[in-house]
């Protein structure tokens, strides 16, 4: 895997905090981050920006400790 394809993959148990400011990082490249999770990076889902907004307009707050948290 690239570099290029590394910066958009993360843990699927990551902070929204911290998926924030790897979206922000991302800041005029594809604002997409893909969630994985395991040893082997299973792909589990994808994050967007858009996606952030959208949680917190309708009540997500910044301390659930991990994007997979409901």
């Amino acid at each position: 895997m690239s570099n290029t394809t590394d910066i958009h993959i993360i843990s699927s148990d990551i902070s929204v905090r911290e998926a924030l400011s790897r979206l922000n990082s991302l800041s005029g490249q594809t604002m997409t981050l893909f969630l994985t999770e395991g040893p082997e990076q299973r792909l589990v889902g994808s994050l967007t920006d858009g996606d952030v907004r959208r949680a917190l307009i309708g009540g997500l707050s910044l301390s659930l400790i991990h994007i997979s948290e409901p």
